[in-house]
């Protein structure tokens, strides 16, 4: 056995652990997007008006360049 092998018993508890938290991780998605619509409201459910779908895509385009540019992001509040 070499300095970073542990041995055989040290696989079992990753796996042990890995499994029940990618059960909980796809649990908690098909719950969140996957689940059943509204269906008193799901007929007459209309699309926002375009200032709030402006201001959706404007936080979204603003998390996507700080998780793209992270430094550039931190910098910029400091240089202004």
């Amino acid at each position: 056995m070499g300095p970073q092998d542990h041995g055989p018993g040290c696989r079992r508890p990753a796996g042990a652990f890995g499994s029940p938290c990618r059960a909980c991780f796809v649990k908690a998605f098909g719950v969140t997007f996957l689940g059943p619509r509204a269906r008193r409201r799901g007929p007459r459910a209309r699309e926002v008006d375009r200032f709030s779908l402006a201001a959706m895509f404007t936080l979204a385009g603003l998390c996507l360049f700080a998780g793209i540019l992270p430094r550039l992001a931190l910098e910029l509040p400091v240089a202004a």
